[in-house]
């Protein structure tokens, strides 16, 4: 089921990006502003090597890269939820299970 939950997710990232054109040039817009304001104390704890590093990465996004870490992000961060549900109902047999 979740592997159906990330291509689900990728294919609507995919085709959302696709026929709102504009979509992608906000992301990409709102990610540099983002980079570009953060504040000069943050900046030397984070690094400028890596700031660089996330310029270029956002100047280089495209709509396949957005959607693949859309539908990987998915699945793992679902992948831990569900581990973390079944322990919980392990512990606790009383509650009712689906």
């Amino acid at each position: 089921m979740l592997v159906v939950m990330s291509v689900v997710g990728y294919c609507g990232v995919w085709i959302f990006a696709t026929f709102e054109p504009d979509f992608l040039k906000d992301y990409i817009r709102q990610g540099l502003e983002q980079i570009n304001n953060i504040p000069a104390e943050n900046a030397d704890e984070i690094g400028k090597s890596a700031i660089e590093e996330a310029r270029k990465t956002i100047d280089d996004t495209t709509v396949g890269w957005m959607a693949k870490r859309y539908a990987i992000q998915t699945y793992l961060f679902g992948f831990f939820i569900a581990v973390i549900i079944s322990v919980v109902l392990r512990k606790h047999p009383s509650l009712p299970q689906p």
